[in-house]
C-alpha cells in the first residue's frame, strides 16, 4: 500500500522538526505542495536556493529519482544538512550558484536578489519552480 502525500510529508515534518535549527523549516503545506509538483513533472535535476538543514532536500531525495544541487549559504546550515542528507551521490552542496543551467525544477526557499533569479532562469522555456517560506514569515500588523 502506498503511503499518502499527508503521511510522507507528517514523517518528513517530524523528521526535521526535532532537529536544531527547525524553527524555519518549510511548512507542511508546503511540502505537499512539493510533493504533488514533483509527482507531476518528474524531475531529474533540480537546483535548490536555499537548502537550510535539509527539509525539501530529504522531501525530493525520497520521492523523485533527481539529483539535486543545493545551495547554501549559512555556514551553520551548511554543517546542518552535512549531517542529516549526506553523504548521498544524488546530492551536490555548495555554497555558491552553479554555473550550469541544465535543471528542470527549481526550490527557492530563501532570500534571493533579484540579478541571481535572472541568472538561474537566464534562456529557460517554461521552467518548473517551487517557492517555499518557513515559519518565520509573519503576517504584517499596520
Amino acid at each position: 500500500m502506498e503511503k499518502s502525500a499527508k503521511s510522507i510529508v507528517q514523517s518528513n515534518f517530524d523528521r526535521f522538526k526535532s532537529y536544531e535549527g527547525s524553527d524555519h523549516i518549510a511548512t507542511r503545506s508546503s511540502q505537499i505542495n512539493m510533493l504533488t509538483l514533483l509527482e507531476s513533472i518528474k524531475p531529474r535535476e533540480i537546483l535548490e536556493f536555499g537548502a537550510g538543514i535539509g527539509t525539501l532536500t530529504a522531501l525530493a531525495l525520497e520521492n523523485s529519482e533527481a539529483n539535486i544541487t543545493a545551495v547554501e549559504k549559512n555556514k551553520w546550515c551548511l554543517e546542518q544538512f552535512a549531517v542529516h542528507n549526506l553523504p548521498n551521490n544524488r546530492i551536490m552542496l555548495t555554497q555558491s550558484m552553479p554555473m550550469s543551467n541544465h535543471y528542470d525544477f527549481y526550490i527557492i526557499d530563501d532570500a534571493i536578489s533579484i540579478n541571481e533569479v535572472c541568472k538561474i532562469f537566464d534562456g529557460k522555456k517554461n521552467p518548473s519552480l517551487f517557492l517555499s517560506k518557513g515559519k518565520d514569515l509573519q503576517p504584517s500588523r499596520n
